[in-house]
């Protein structure tokens, strides 16, 4: 038998049973695929802000730490990162003097 032989015997082989299983299983997926679309398209941000998180800059300290520098809703913040350790995160947003009763915030 040549190869082309095998191969026209295969085709014959397929009955329309296996092809209707093979499209109702695609008809399955699209009509899952279809439905977490609808979900998550309504989890979506409501109000189209931008992002109050900015990465302002970072730093490489070693090849086991680094440091960046973020914007978060107008405060700066300092994040270091070690490994096998816990990020320390320090707020370095600058003082302003309270005209009206001169305390510094």
């Amino acid at each position: 038998m040549t190869s082309a032989n095998v191969l026209q015997e295969t085709c014959m082989n397929i009955s329309f049973d296996k092809i209707i299983v093979v499209l109702g299983f695609l008809a399955v997926l699209v009509a899952v695929q279809f439905i977490v679309k609808l979900r998550t398209g309504d989890r979506k941000t409501q109000d189209n802000t931008p992002s109050k998180i900015k990465l302002r800059s970072r730093l490489n300290l070693s090849n086991n730490e680094r440091a960046d520098l973020l914007s978060v809703d107008g405060k700066s913040l300092l994040i270091i990162f070690s490994k096998g350790a816990q990020p320390n995160i320090i707020d370095i947003t600058a003082p302003f003097e309270d005209p009206e009763n001169r305390l510094v915030k």
